[in-house]
C-alpha cells in the first residue's frame, strides 16, 4: 500500500503508466480498426467489416448482399453498432478516465510560491499542452526548444551563511546540498540541475543562506528554481523551494531561509530521460484524444469512411517518448518508415530516418530516439549469419541535448539467419539516445534482409 503523498514520482509514474500500456498493447490486435490489413489476424474490427460487407454487398457474385431490403436495412444499423463498438478507438473510455486520475494527482500538488510578495502557482498545462504531458517533459530533463534547451548552468552560485532564518546550526559535511535550475517560458521548460553549491557550516546566530554571483541567464531563461537537500542528507537528493525571477537579465541575490520542513522532497529536479515513455504509451495516449473526424454521420455506411481524428494536445510529446521496434505499435498513424533506423538486403544499406517531431496534421507520433540501445532483426532469412561491424550513430545526451554527437559501435555483432533472430547492439554511455545510422558493414550474408531499430527500452 502507498506510503507518500504529494506528486507522483517518476518511479511511481512509470509503473502506472506502463500498466496501462500493457493492457492496451494486447487490446489492440484482436480489436483493431478494420483495416485490410488486419485479415491475417483477424481483428474483430475487421471481421464485423466482413459482416457489413456480406450483408450489403458489393457488387461482386461473392457478396451480392441479402435479397430483402428491410432486413438488410435493419441488420445494417446492427452491424455498424457491432463494427463501431469493436474498434479500438471505443476502447478509450477508460483509459481517458485513468489519465485524468493521474493528471489530478498532479495539478493538486503543485506548488505555490511568493515571488516579490506575488503569490504565484506551477502552471502544467496549456491549450496545446496536457498536464502529464507537460510534468512528464520537466521531469525527463530533455525538452528543448528553439533557445530553450536542458542544459544544466554552468556554475553553481557563490553561497554564504547569513542571519534571520530558521535553519539549525550544522557543520558544512551536513549542511543542506543546493543546487538551481533554470526556467524558460512555461513552468515545465526547466534544465537539467546545476552543480552543487559549496556546503556551508551555520555557527553562532547564523540560520540562513545568502546565495549570489549566480551564471549569467541563458536566452529564454525567466526566474531560476531552487532546490536543496535535508540536513545531513547525501549528494543527489533535492527536492523543491521556490522560483526566483530574473530581473533585468541577472539573478538577484537570494535567501534561502526556511527549515527542513518546508522542503518538498516529493519535487526533484529535472533528471535526464528519468521517465521516458514507451511508444505504446503514446498510441495510448493519443487514442484518448480521438474523436470522430466526421461527427456522428461518420457512423452511417460505408465503413470505410467511418475515421477518427486525434487532438492536436493528444500526441505525447516526442521528447519524453522512445522508439521501439518497428513491429510493435509506434503510433495510431505512423507506417513502419516512422521507426526504423536502417535495413540490410542482400548487400545493400538503406538508412531510414525516424520521425523526432509530432505531426499534429497527420496524426504521427514523434520520437526521443533509441534509448535502450539499438537491435539488429532478421525479416527474412540470410544465406549464414550476418557479422555487423562499424555502426556510424548520432546521438544525443544529457550535455548535448541539442547538438547531435557522432561515435562508431565498433562490434563484430554476428546475427544469425533465421527470421526473427536478433542480436543486441549496445550503445556505450548511459544516458546516450541514438537519433541515426549512418553507415555499417556485413559480412558473411550475401542473401536476406535484416532492420537495425531500437530494442525496447522497458519491456511490458
Amino acid at each position: 500500500m502507498g506510503a507518500n503523498s504529494g506528486i507522483p514520482s517518476s518511479s511511481d509514474l512509470q509503473i502506472a503508466l506502463d500498466g496501462l500500456a500493457a493492457i492496451f498493447k494486447y487490446s489492440v490486435s484482436p480489436h483493431g480498426t478494420g483495416q485490410p490489413s488486419e485479415s491475417s489476424l483477424p481483428s474483430i474490427a475487421y471481421q464485423a467489416q466482413l459482416a457489413i460487407t456480406k450483408v450489403e454487398g458489393d457488387g461482386t457474385s461473392a457478396n451480392p448482399g441479402l435479397a430483402n431490403s428491410p432486413l438488410q436495412s435493419g441488420l445494417l444499423t446492427n452491424l455498424y453498432q457491432i463494427y463501431n463498438q469493436s474498434r479500438i478507438e471505443s476502447l478509450a473510455s477508460p483509459y481517458k478516465s485513468a489519465l485524468s486520475t493521474i493528471n489530478m494527482a498532479i495539478t493538486q500538488q503543485l506548488p505555490s510560491y511568493v515571488n516579490n510578495g506575488i503569490p504565484s502557482k506551477w502552471s502544467m498545462s496549456t491549450s496545446g499542452v496536457q498536464t502529464l504531458d507537460a510534468w512528464l517533459r520537466r521531469i525527463n530533463g530533455t525538452w528543448l526548444s528553439g533557445t530553450m534547451n536542458a542544459i544544466a548552468p554552468s556554475a553553481a552560485p557563490s553561497i554564504a551563511a547569513t542571519t534571520g532564518g530558521s535553519l539549525p546550526s550544522v557543520s558544512s559535511g551536513n549542511a543542506p546540498r543546493i543546487v538551481f535550475t533554470w526556467v524558460y517560458d512555461t513552468d515545465w521548460n526547466e534544465s537539467l540541475p546545476s552543480a552543487e553549491c559549496t556546503q556551508v557550516a551555520l555557527t553562532g546566530s547564523n540560520s540562513a543562506y545568502s546565495l549570489s554571483s549566480f551564471p549569467s541567464p541563458p536566452t529564454g531563461a525567466t526566474k531560476v528554481r531552487l532546490y536543496r537537500g535535508l540536513t545531513g542528507g547525501s549528494t543527489g537528493t533535492y527536492g523543491y523551494v521556490t522560483d526566483v525571477a530574473i530581473s533585468g537579465g541577472a539573478v538577484p541575490t537570494t535567501i534561502i531561509n526556511l527549515p527542513d520542513n518546508s522542503v518538498r522532497m516529493d519535487i526533484s529536479p529535472p533528471s535526464w530521460m528519468c521517465c521516458l515513455m514507451l511508444p505504446e504509451f503514446a498510441y495510448l495516449y493519443s487514442l484518448c484524444g480521438a474523436s470522430l473526424s466526421g461527427g456522428a454521420n461518420s457512423l452511417l455506411p460505408p465503413a470505410s469512411t467511418v475515421a477518427y481524428s486525434i487532438a492536436n494536445n493528444a500526441l505525447l510529446s516526442e521528447r519524453v517518448t522512445a522508439l521501439g521496434r518497428i513491429d510493435g505499435l509506434i503510433g495510431y498513424n505512423n507506417p513502419p518508415s516512422t521507426a526504423q533506423l536502417a535495413q540490410w538486403t542482400a548487400t545493400t544499406n538503406t538508412y531510414g530516418a525516424i520521425r523526432i517531431a509530432v505531426d499534429t496534421a497527420q496524426d504521427l507520433q514523434g520520437f526521443l530516439g533509441a534509448a535502450g540501445g539499438l537491435q539488429a532483426r532478421v525479416t527474412s532469412a540470410l544465406s549464414g549469419s550476418a557479422t555487423i561491424t562499424n555502426v556510424a550513430i548520432t546521438y544525443i545526451d544529457a550535455a548535448h541535448p541539442n547538438t547531435p554527437q557522432t561515435e562508431t559501435l565498433a562490434g563484430p555483432f554476428v546475427l544469425t539467419s533465421g527470421v526473427g533472430s536478433t542480436i543486441s547492439i549496445p550503445l556505450t554511455t548511459a544516458g546516450q539516445i541514438c537519433r541515426s545510422i549512418t553507415g555499417f558493414s556485413v559480412a558473411g550474408a550475401t542473401i536476406g534482409t535484416f532492420v537495425i531499430e531500437a530494442s525496447p527500452l522497458r519491456t511490458i
